[in-house]
């Protein structure tokens, strides 16, 4: 996310001397003593607390210094939930324009929408120059809330999430694009399509834009034959990509050239170790050419990791009642 970066920059030095954030690190680095003579305990602590409860549903009754170092020490071992967590309990009450920076941070990057979306308000609100970043801010945040509402299924949700970012970043492509997702697979087809040529119009060489008109239109409507251009194209542009090569295979199937449709689809499946949705292709097409062992063996495959994937769902329900 191109914002983060920048906010990252603009943030990376703005920890001042007295700010809790500087004491809790000095804590933590060090071991010893800073302003105010904090004990060296509190390190061991919060390394033995966070040892212990990583749960970032977990509600602590530490100290705010303690917070933050379980926040950081969780940032040192990837554990950037429990990190997001401890910041945001450690930032409730803190007026502290470097630790509520470092805390939206760390939301961030542990892709942590709602904890984004509160702390970006409230860094705006203690600096009126920090108002145009966290705008960017809660944009990637809305972006990110869609696509997590749209895979767990809840696509209502998911859309008033993308729109709820268009409304502070109307032009934004990725909302937009995230938007017309999750109107195709939530029913909204028509308004889906819409978008989709939107994007298209605007970006016509754009690959995704394309693959993904593309393959909408192969796939649910009867303009299977525009959608399979519009494929084609993608494919000129990027032939390695595996979604556009599955596209490409699932376009021939429609079309009735099956032997291609293969080929495209057996390529696509190796290059991904089995994506869910592209399993589902390519063992429909096994099973219409007759090869149903083999399609079962894709199919049996593809639901040990993902038995909730809806195109994989359908795809099963339909042609194995």
């Amino acid at each position: 996310m191109r914002s983060f970066a920048k906010f990252r920059r603009l943030t990376a030095w703005r920890v001042v001397p007295v700010s809790l954030l500087t004491l809790a690190l000095a804590v933590l680095l060090t071991g010893c003593s800073s302003p105010g003579e904090p004990p060296p305990a509190e390190s061991e602590r919060a390394e033995i607390r966070l040892e212990h409860d990583v749960s970032p549903v977990a509600a602590g009754t530490e100290s705010p210094l303690t917070r933050v170092l379980l926040a950081e020490l969780a940032v040192n071992r990837g554990q950037l939930a429990a990190a997001s967590h401890h910041y945001g309990l450690a930032a409730e009450d803190s007026r502290d324009p470097a630790l509520i920076a470092r805390a939206l941070q760390v939301a961030v990057l542990a892709r942590d929408p709602e904890q984004t979306l509160t702390l970006a308000d409230r860094w705006a609100a203690l600096e009126s120059g920090n108002a145009d970043m966290a705008r960017l801010l809660k944009t990637d945040a809305l972006g990110i809330k869609g696509r997590m509402l749209r895979q767990e299924r809840d696509y209502p949700g998911s859309i008033a999430a993308f729109e709820r970012g268009l409304a502070l970043e109307p032009r934004s492509l990725v909302l937009r694009y995230g938007r017309a997702l999750s109107r195709v697979m939530g029913g909204q087809l028509q308004a889906g399509i819409d978008d989709l040529a939107d994007l298209h119009a605007e970006e016509p060489d754009n690959p995704h834009f394309l693959n993904a008109l593309g393959y909408t239109l192969v796939d649910a409507t009867a303009r299977v034959d525009e959608g399979a251009e519009l494929i084609k194209k993608a494919y000129r542009l990027r032939p390695d990509d595996p979604a556009i090569i599955d596209s490409m295979g699932w376009a021939a199937y429609r079309q009735g050239r099956m032997n291609e449709a293969l080929e495209y689809l057996r390529r696509a499946f190796a290059l991904t170790e089995g994506d869910a949705e592209i399993a589902a292709h390519l063992g429909e097409v096994l099973w219409m050419l007759n090869h149903r062992d083999e399609a079962r063996d894709i199919w049996d495959e593809a639901l040990e990791h993902s038995a909730d994937h809806p195109v994989l769902q359908e795809t099963l329900e339909r042609l194995t009642p």
